[in-house]
């Protein structure tokens, strides 16, 4: 019958060594020294279990405390068994072996009381720590009692507790790489899902730890989302054993903003003319090209991720004279009061699609009340809210809610532009002022040229401002609120003048990108381009710098009538017959040939031309006819070759024909 051993842990802050008996009852209770704090433990556990049972294995409850990791993966008993750790939620197994020789004993074969030890380490996360649980099966308890050491190792600093981030370390989001659009549609929508992926580097001596329980150790990457669960940032905690603190990290994922530019050369193809006279053939040809190029990203187009990190980077440089620092602003959807009563939840933003537009506190979201493919951001900064939007064919834009006036001071407005370099905008203000509670300062822009007209509640406590009539073409507006002190009226030119400063801080107005090319080998369009081919590469880039796309194609000048044919003459070669040529013999072979041979322009190896008082008697192959000779004459062959029509130098040779008598030793 199998039986159970338990061990009672008890550890001091000193990680003393434990004391432990045999027990009835189902769990060994350890009471942990980080009981108190939190942190990540490294606990190294010693456990024995006894030989000459059934079966016998450990198992370890670390609940409610989280695992993070644990080793070895596997314990070996001393005749060759193996127990697998397992993590299942909390509890830690190393659960015996089945099939083992022997009836299944994990630390011996053969039965008896022999014991082993063992040592194995979790690392736990004991936020917050609590009792935890150590179940250790065996079958022999008395052997087992005092065999095996049980403690933790480290120092009462072992567990860390956070402290302020910026005392320690620096983590940095060096990048984001999201996987986007993963409906398969053209657009991003509202409908779609994805995950963030951040590159993270922790240049601190001590670990960080995010909002999700990662551990962020020297550099690495963490996979957030999907989108539609993802808020955008990442809570941090830097570890250490001082008092609790930690720090948002936020980015923006990227693919909800385009900021990839694809330059395309539409027509990067080869060039192929003919030579047409036999002057073009030493002139060579003229070539004209015009490469041309498309890309997402020429003219003015600021991407709304980049209105969102200039806004960030730059909103110092806006300038409120007698600028009264707001409160709230983040999150919500509405400022609640925002300080010196300004406002009874106020600011609530609204488009002609929907009410209460949620702070989305600088994270870009796509939300279909600026229109179906509409996607939107707000960001506060000392003394200033801000709105920036992609919109979709919406027709209103503006604000309503509850000012804190009460009915005191004025409400007025005017419409005015703004030019910042290549950008403009139509500017619709309203302001509240000299109710004594911080102004109400709105400016609501939207690219000119545009139909748009505002209307403003004329009661001070009504913080009514519609700007409607937006042309269905608008895809970019903006919003900007900032307060005066003690109710601070500005003048026009002021506001004018903050509007200004605005546009510049989010970098509207920047030269309008263009295309760029640059000859990377071959020759320039225009340039006369010779007999043959020539390659030529061309970089295509634009004027902020973004990858260049290399276009490299072939101008090829052919000569398909041989204008340009460069022929050498044909060299004649010919066997000549003896100056005494027997006749009787029937036939001689002269063996000629070219020995500069070429092809005709129809693809035909030239003929030889024969002349001479013997051209009758050879054939084409240079074999001569004896028989077609009368002995006694003499004779001459002249060869020659032509290779479209240009000849080469001819050859000659002469001999005498001769029949030789046989009486005199000859034979016919």
């Amino acid at each position: 019958m199998k039986k159970l051993f338990f061990y009672f842990l008890f550890f001091n802050l000193l990680f003393s060594t434990a004391i432990f008996a045999c027990d009835s009852s189902p769990v060994v209770t350890m009471y942990s020294p980080f009981q108190l704090q939190d942190g990540n433990y490294l606990v190294e556990i010693e456990a024995c279990i006894g030989g000459g049972g059934s079966e016998s294995g450990i198992s370890a409850d670390f609940t409610p405390n989280n695992i993070l990791s644990f080793d070895p993966p596997s314990l070996t008993s001393t005749n060759g068994a193996v127990a697998t750790g397992s993590l299942v939620g909390t509890t830690l197994s190393y659960a015996y072996p089945s099939d083992v020789a022997n009836n299944d004993i994990f630390v011996n074969a053969t039965g008896g009381t022999a014991n082993q030890c063992f040592e194995f380490s979790v690392v736990m996360d004991a936020e917050p720590a609590s009792t935890s649980s150590f179940f250790f099966e065996g079958v022999n308890c008395t052997v087992c009692q005092g065999s095996c050491s049980v403690g933790a190792t480290g120092e009462s600093s072992t567990g860390f507790s956070p402290k302020p981030c910026n005392d320690i370390a620096t983590l940095e989001l060096v990048a984001e790489d999201p996987v986007c659009n993963d409906n398969g549609t053209d657009d991003i929508n509202a409908d779609d899902t994805f995950t963030v992926t951040v590159n993270y580097v922790n240049s601190g001596a001590l670990p960080v730890q995010d909002s999700e329980g990662n551990l962020l150790i020297g550099t690495g990457s963490i996979t957030y989302g999907p989108y539609n669960s993802f808020d955008g940032s990442v809570n941090v905690t830097y570890i250490t054993d001082e008092s609790p603190d930690c720090e948002i990290l936020e980015f923006i994922p990227s693919c909800l903003f385009d900021l990839s530019c694809d330059i395309n050369v539409t027509n990067c193809a080869d060039i192929i003319l003919e030579i047409t006279s036999d002057s073009e053939c030493e002139t060579g040809l003229v070539v004209d090209y015009e490469l041309m190029a498309e890309s997402n990203c020429l003219g003015s187009n600021l991407q709304i991720g980049e209105v969102l990190s200039n806004f960030n980077s730059n909103n110092g440089d806006i300038t409120i004279p007698n600028g009264f620092l707001f409160s709230d602003g983040e999150t919500g959807t509405c400022i609640i009061d925002g300080g010196s009563d300004m406002y009874d939840c106020g600011n609530r933003l609204f488009t002609n699609l929907d009410n209460d537009i949620p702070y989305s506190n600088n994270f870009i979201t796509l939300n279909p009340n600026f229109g179906p493919s509409g996607a939107y951001f707000t960001s506060k900064a000392p003394g200033l809210f801000m709105l920036a939007a992609d919109v979709d064919n919406i027709s209103s834009f503006g604000t309503q809610g509850n000012n804190g006036a009460d009915g005191g001071g004025t409400a007025s407005g005017f419409t005015s532009t703004a030019t910042i370099g290549t950008a403009s905008f139509d500017l619709f203000v309203k302001t509240v002022c000299s109710a004594g509670d911080p102004s109400i300062n709105q400016i609501v822009f939207i690219p000119s040229p545009n139909s748009a007209s505002q209307t403003f509640a004329a009661n001070t406590n009504d913080g009514e401002h519609t700007v409607s009539g937006i042309t269905a073409s608008t895809t970019r507006i903006y919003y900007l609120l900032f307060a005066g002190t003690g109710g601070q009226c500005y003048t026009q030119a002021e506001i004018e003048t903050i509007a200004d400063e605005f546009l510049v801080a989010i970098g509207e107005g920047q030269p309008e990108n263009e295309l760029t090319f640059n000859l990377v080998s071959g020759l320039a369009s225009g340039s006369t381009f010779p007999f043959g081919t020539t390659t030529v590469e061309v970089e295509v880039g634009d004027t902020e710098g973004n990858p260049p796309t290399l276009c490299s194609f072939d101008v090829i000048i052919t000569d398909p009538n041989g204008f340009c044919v460069t022929i050498d003459p044909p060299i004649p070669s010919i066997t000549c017959p003896p100056l005494t040529l027997n006749i009787c013999d029937g036939s001689y072979d002269c063996e000629i040939q070219d020995l500069n041979p070429g092809t005709n322009q129809n693809g035909v190896t030239d003929s030889p031309i024969f002349g001479g008082t013997a051209a009758f008697a050879i054939d084409n192959d240079g074999i001569l006819d004896t028989s077609l000779l009368t002995s006694g004459v003499t004779y001459t062959i002249i060869l020659n070759y032509a290779e479209d029509g240009v000849l080469g130098v001819p050859v000659s040779c002469t001999f005498t024909a001769d029949a030789p008598n046989p009486a005199n030793g000859g034979s016919f």
